[in-house]
């Protein structure tokens, strides 16, 4: 096992770079998204107050498996 390690070192970095690279893309994507979406509604504008409503009732009622399975197929 130790072996198979150290001759596809540099595929794992890579995986293991490919992967954080992806987590830190992936919260900063969420974060601009949650704060777009909660100053929506915060906001006195009834347009976006409800746009934002309907967004965000609309993932939280879809379960997470679901989501999941729509993304992967």
């Amino acid at each position: 096992m130790l072996a198979a390690f150290i001759d596809n070192w540099q595929f794992l970095l890579r995986g293991a770079i490919n992967t954080m690279t992806l987590s830190v893309l992936s919260m900063v994507i969420a974060l601009i998204m949650g704060m777009t979406f909660a100053l929506m509604r915060l906001s006195k504008n009834t347009l976006l107050r409800h746009a934002a409503l309907i967004y965000i009732e609309f993932w939280r009622g879809v379960p997470m498996i679901v989501t999941i399975l729509v993304v992967y197929f």
